[in-house]
């Protein structure tokens, strides 16, 4: 699988990962450690190739993920369902294998601050995804089959909205996640 966008992730061992899921160029973040010049050097990635965001799926990740956006508009996102990216009791996108790599990197979503859909918290609450014991794991299960990974209500509805998810896929996925959460 190749990718034309250059993919952008935390550390060495999530390149690493990365380059052998697909054949893409990789850059490092280095962590929290988004310079001026590695924020530049990122602009004027995206402006020729263009990026996607690869973070870890957690707290660490989604900060760096919030700052690139922020500063670079525009940008692709994927996101690693966290259970594909656990060993032992480690986060990362260098523990997840290649299918999984490949996988998150077919569903990516770019930004859209003029959606033609808007949700509300009620929407999720009909969902069953905000309101309900289980609703944190079927946020997690639906995040996944979007593609738009786990976030609590307030943050999943920011997520729908921003990449402008249409009602029925978002709808398909709430579902399939409710009906994988009742065969347990």
């Amino acid at each position: 699988m190749k990718i034309k966008e250059v993919i952008v992730v935390e550390g060495e061992h999530d390149r690493r990962a990365v380059e052998q899921a697909v054949e893409a160029d990789v850059e490092i973040t280095g962590g929290f450690a988004l310079t001026a010049s590695l924020l530049e050097r990122l602009r004027k990635l995206q402006d020729v190739r263009g990026l996607i965001l690869f973070t870890d799926p957690d707290f660490t990740g989604e900060v760096i993920r919030r700052t690139c956006a922020r500063k670079i508009p525009g940008v692709k996102h994927a996101y690693l369902p966290r259970q594909e990216a656990m060993k032992k009791n480690d986060v990362g996108i260098e523990n997840a294998s290649p299918a999984a790599i490949r996988h998150a990197l077919t569903l990516l979503h770019t930004e859209s601050y003029q959606a033609k859909v808007t949700y509300a918290a009620a929407d999720l609450l009909q969902l069953g995804l905000i309101g309900r014991q289980e609703s944190a794991r079927l946020r997690q299960s639906t995040g996944d089959r979007l593609g738009i990974g786990y976030a609590n209500g307030k943050s999943f509805l920011k997520r729908l909205n921003r990449y402008a998810i249409p009602p029925e896929q978002l709808a398909a996925a709430a579902a399939l996640a409710l009906a994988a959460e009742t065969a347990e």
